[in-house]
């Protein structure tokens, strides 16, 4: 009989290095290294990662938080222009109603003629006044704006060199062309009187328009410069330029209304022939309408007449004066596209509209990036900058005009705007009508502004301009 007791247990390997070959021992030792210089690698590298990483971010966080800083700082920089801008809408609206109120005590009528006996009495004793500041508007304000007006005509008249010396003798006594051309035809038709005839008025204007033509470039410059600086008017009263056109202008003064549309932009005298131009007929128009003068027949109708752009030639009687101007205004820039042309025509005649008569309906007619910034309406500025299409760039040319002259700023920006127009250039106008008009297309195109550009000429020399022209709405 066989014993059947447990297996008995198996012996373990021993895996002592004592019990090793010396060949097996030194290739433990050799894994051991290996695997300890591989850890020691991926712990080196694990840290390098980490340490980059750690350089990163601290860059990211610096460069963000400098570009927070900036943005915080033009914030500021901004909210403090719109305050001081606000601060002067405040103030000049202060200063409207308070003029209101004194002429509504006082009853006195500013349009109506002076009473002789009253006169009289004013002139042989001094008006009472309250203070220095008073006196001082009331005696020298009138003397500095008439020798203002005779140096602005002079400089500009010896500068253009089209009108001699009798001639602007009679402009300043009264007896010259420009009180001729607008107010020859005293003709009273209904109990209104009636508009001047187009060969008598558009007389004052073709004459500026050679004028206008002729002093492009380096004479445009020598205006500009030989220009005396501009004097406000009184704080004390409605802010309004002075502006030496018409021989003893009817002076306008816009609605006094708390809606935006009342607030024109304030201009100084003229910088350049085009600014006379535009100050000149936007100054008589408005005297036609103080006198009496149909509102529709001074402005003309909604839509320009486009023939002056398209077939240029002696004006025609159907024609109204303001498209007329423009159109001969325009044509002075034989380089320009009809597109382009047609779109600054657009742009000017909005303006021109609104300036001329402040309603609610001529401002509503404006594209939204046309209306006057709160720099246009604070500070006084050249009137041509109004017809800028981009509110930012508007703001950089009054805030800079000494670096952006007219003369230098037109040429390189008539030549290398663009409106994008996609079809033919006669696509842009419609002959359905009796007249030449806008495309209905055109129109919504022009009134797009992202659809004006700028070509690489523009950028290269007016770097600064670009974040204003491509900013998003």
């Amino acid at each position: 009989m066989t014993n059947s007791g447990p297996n008995p247990p198996q012996t373990r390997r021993n895996r002592k290095v004592s019990a090793l070959t010396a060949q097996q021992a030194q290739h433990k030792r050799d894994l051991d290294r290996r695997a300890q210089r591989a850890l020691r690698q991926r712990v080196k590298s694990r840290l390098q990662d980490l340490e980059d990483d750690l350089a990163r971010a601290k860059t990211d966080c610096s460069v963000r938080e400098q570009k927070l800083m900036d943005e915080v700082y033009l914030l500021r920089e901004e909210n403090r222009k719109l305050r001081s801008y606000l601060d002067s809408i405040g103030q000049f609206a202060h200063n409207g109603a308070a003029e209101t109120d004194i002429k509504n005590d006082t009853g006195v009528d500013d349009t109506a003629s002076p009473d002789p006996d009253r006169a009289t009495t004013e002139t042989e004793g001094e008006p009472i006044l309250e203070n220095d500041d008073q006196r001082g508007v009331a005696y020298d304000e009138p003397q500095r704006e008439q020798a203002l007006a005779e140096d602005t005509d002079r400089v500009l008249m010896q500068s253009m060199g089209d009108i001699d010396s009798n001639e602007y003798t009679r402009a300043q006594s009264g007896q010259g062309m420009t009180t001729s051309a607008y107010t020859a035809s005293a003709n009273m038709s209904m109990g209104r009187p009636g508009l001047p005839s187009p060969e008598t008025e558009s007389s004052l204007s073709r004459h500026q328009m050679r004028q206008f033509a002729e002093s492009r470039g380096e004479r445009m410059q020598q205006v500009s410069q030989g220009l005396p600086q501009p004097i406000l008017a009184s704080p004390h009263s409605i802010s309004r330029p002075i502006w030496p056109s018409l021989p003893n202008p009817t002076i306008y003064q816009p609605p006094l209304a708390t809606g935006i549309a009342a607030v024109l932009p304030k201009h100084t005298s003229a910088t350049c022939p085009l600014d006379q131009i535009l100050l000149d007929f936007i100054d008589s128009r408005r005297s036609m309408v103080a006198k009496g003068y149909d509102v529709d027949s001074v402005l003309g109708p909604i839509q320009p007449y486009l023939q002056a752009i398209l077939h240029p030639g002696p004006p025609t009687p159907e024609v109204h004066a303001a498209s007329r101007v423009l159109g001969e205004v325009l044509t002075t820039f034989p380089y320009v596209a009809i597109p382009q042309k047609l779109a600054f025509m657009f742009v000017m005649y909005r303006t021109m509209r609104w300036q001329i008569s402040p309603t609610d309906a001529n401002y509503e007619q404006m594209p939204r990036w046309l209306r006057p910034t709160a720099m246009q309406i604070t500070v006084p500025h050249a009137s041509w900058i109004d017809n800028i299409p981009w509110p930012r760039v508007r703001d950089l040319l009054i805030e800079h005009p000494d670096k952006y002259p007219f003369a230098a700023f037109s040429e390189l920006y008539s030549q290398n705007i663009t409106v994008n127009w996609p079809y033919e250039d006669m696509d842009t106008v419609s002959t359905h009508t009796e007249n030449i008009q806008f495309n209905n297309i055109f129109e919504k195109h022009v009134r797009k502004l992202s659809n004006w550009t700028v070509s690489e000429p523009f950028k290269d020399y007016l770097p600064e301009m670009i974040p204003a022209i491509y900013e998003k709405d």
